[in-house]
């Protein structure tokens, strides 16, 4: 389904019948993206509406825009060689009557692996914004990389005509690469019902929808302020994450600046369409009274698309980038934070409630470890945890990790993706996931064996982060009136549902059956759960 991901761009991530004048890969994605595919030797003038193709030539053009519905979409690949320049393309496909054409370059390439990013080249503000911040935001960049990439950012301050013309200076490539363009066959009806499939893995039935995300785009833009163009909106797509169950990201580029004016989210298929239904939820809810989050400028909901636009949340992920002082004075920021969270969404909950949640969490932990788990190893587990006494919930995000968690130039946060967010969540447990990962970030632990050892300091009062942690948890429950027994049986169960959410991931990596136990034996999360349970009372 990644092979696919440009649909998103195209405003049609699931066509109702499309014509193929490819093969390979690309071809087999769009079979299953699609209602119907048909071959060209068999498909109707004006049935499609999405046309698929691989470098085609004069006459391939002429087919794809012939088979096109009015307002049907063409999606082409072309493979160039870095001096080939991009006005050659959109020249060629508007001669033929297509509108609305957008050239995409890819980063990285199909020939390295799958792009994450999706830049729409001819949009200077689009441009510069992937040159001036994108590959600080990538950890692996090698120091040789980064100085490659100021070498480049000097030259496009200097040439930046240069960079749209010659795409290839943007992301280069030892050898020929990938652009893409999207275009579309012009209608005479501004909006319009389009017959699509329903949202799910394996499209096979037809429903009505309405059809105009570009208008509510464009309604947004209007309502912000922004210019609204009189062509296709430039988007920057990021579809960063490994696994299918992913969201995308549109950066809207309305103009020639180089911020961007909001982001659209969407699910790539029906799995993670609930959690970011669910995000929306909890953002609308928290409206204005917290800092430092996204707020929700529309949701477009229909049978088989969706779609959510929020403001944008600005700086850089600090995962990969944190140092001593960065950690001291991020750790004061977040537990003051995360003290206003709780105060502002707490909410009296019955006690009966929460020990369904737990119990819930347990069940889960021991259907997954219990091969890796002893009797005696349970029962310490389900000591601890019965300690908890609280009645009341706060809104709890469940994946504040650093790479949730994005710094601007003047030091403030930013907290986004909480596609797995609860308004009626357990206080402190975003508190220990902070700590606990921004302390293995600190120190680089990288390894089963050095997450114990991290986690160790981490609770130790004596350690730099363990100081720190231990002011900020006293500081915390102080503020929220959480005993010392809770805090330790917070620290559990928060590593225990970790371990739960971890599970499926081992699973994935697991080629050998014969290293499954192995692999579920040393999961990150099982490994810090087992360093708590050695600890003593803690903070």
């Amino acid at each position: 389904m990644r092979r696919v991901d440009w649909r998103f761009l195209a405003f049609k991530p699931w066509p109702g019948k499309s014509i193929t004048f490819t093969n390979g890969t690309l071809k087999q994605a769009v079979e299953l993206i699609s209602g119907s595919t048909v071959s060209p030797d068999s498909a109707v003038e004006g049935s499609c509406d999405l046309a698929v193709a691989s470098n085609p030539d004069r006459n391939t053009l002429e087919l794809m825009f012939s088979h096109l519905k009015p307002g049907g979409t063409s999606y082409i690949e072309w493979t160039v060689s870095p001096l080939v320049k991009a006005d050659s393309f959109m020249q060629e496909i508007e001669s033929l009557g297509f509108s609305d054409v957008a050239l995409y370059l890819l980063k990285p390439d199909f020939k390295q692996s799958q792009p994450t990013m999706w830049i729409p080249f001819q949009n200077r503000g689009a441009v510069e914004y992937t040159l001036l911040g994108s590959y600080l935001d990538d950890v692996s960049v090698s120091p040789l990389r980064r100085i490659g990439a100021q070498l480049r950012i000097l030259l496009y301050r200097i040439f930046p005509s240069a960079f749209i013309n010659l795409p290839w200076l943007i992301v280069p490539h030892p050898k020929n690469f990938t652009v893409c363009t999207i275009a579309s066959k012009p209608e005479t009806r501004s909006l319009k019902k389009t017959a699509v499939p329903a949202l799910r893995d394996l499209p096979n039935e037809n429903v009505e929808a309405e059809y105009n995300l570009p208008g509510m785009i464009g309604s947004t833009l209007e309502s912000l302020g922004q210019p609204v163009p009189s062509e296709r909106t430039s988007m920057l797509m990021i579809t960063r994450g490994n696994t299918e169950n992913k969201k995308v990201g549109l950066l809207v580029f309305p103009d020639q600046s180089s911020e961007p004016s909001f982001i659209v989210k969407m699910p790539r298929v029906e799995k993670s369409l609930n959690s970011l239904k669910n995000e929306g939820s909890v953002l609308s809810s928290l409206g204005t009274e917290i800092k430092w989050i996204p707020r929700i400028l529309f949701s477009f909901d229909e049978p088989g698309y969706f779609a959510l636009g929020q403001t944008l949340v600005k700086g850089m992920r600090i995962a990969g980038k944190l140092d001593s002082n960065i950690f001291k004075d991020l750790a004061s920021k977040m537990t003051g934070w995360l003290v206003e969270l709780a105060q502002k969404t707490k909410t009296p909950a019955r006690k009966e409630e929460a020990e369904r949640k737990i119990e819930e969490a347990i069940s889960i932990f021991t259907a997954y470890y219990g091969s890796v788990m002893t009797e005696d190893e349970m029962l310490r587990i389900r000591a601890i945890i019965s300690r908890l006494d609280l009645d009341y919930t706060v809104c709890e995000h469940r994946d504040l990790g650093p790479w949730n968690i994005l710094i601007d130039t003047g030091g403030t946060p930013g907290i986004i993706d909480w596609e797995n967010s609860s308004l009626h969540g357990f206080p402190f447990m975003d508190l220990i996931t902070f700590f606990t990962w921004a302390a293995i970030y600190l120190e680089n632990a990288d390894i089963a064996s050095k997450y114990r050892v991290t986690y160790r300091n981490m609770l130790d009062g004596s350690t730099f982060a363990g100081n720190i942690f231990n002011e900020c948890a006293r500081q915390y429950s102080a503020e929220l009136g959480i005993s010392s027994d809770s805090i330790r049986a917070l620290r559990l169960l928060n590593l225990l549902i970790q371990a739960d959410q971890e599970f499926p991931q081992i699973k994935s990596r697991v080629e050998n059956p014969l290293d499954d136990e192995n692999s579920i034996e040393n999961g990150c999360n099982i490994q810090l759960l087992r360093e708590e349970m050695l600890s003593g009372s803690g903070a």
